[in-house]
């Protein structure tokens, strides 16, 4: 998955909970609509706000805050950021075997 990679060297991913206060003529309805466009979902909902869950690359959970914060008053509680090396070019025309016991070895410690 190309998505969520800063570099060439890692993949990195965060994760949102973003809970919006939506009133005037803004709808759940809309919510959702703006949720999905950035592939989150609505995990909590009351009359009048909802709690979105968003995750992907650091610039697509910011997007998706930033989408939802036009609605209204915006509280976001994120995590911190995780990421994993890219696997190297060698491994790809590895067989299974051969990858296992490379990723192995990459993650050794000591």
């Amino acid at each position: 998955m190309a998505a969520g990679t800063d570099n060439g060297n890692r993949i990195e991913r965060e994760m949102a909970l973003v809970t919006v206060r939506y009133g005037g003529r803004a709808t759940l309805d809309d919510v959702w609509t703006v949720a999905r466009r950035h592939g989150a979902r609505i995990v909590d909902a009351i009359s009048g706000a909802a709690t979105v869950e968003t995750a992907g690359a650091p610039s697509v959970v910011e997007a998706c805050a930033a989408a939802l914060a036009e609605f209204g008053e915006c509280e976001v509680a994120r995590s911190a950021a995780l990421a994993v090396p890219r696997l190297s070019a060698e491994l790809v025309g590895a067989t299974n075997t051969e990858s296992a016991a490379a990723g192995r070895e990459a993650w050794r410690v000591g």
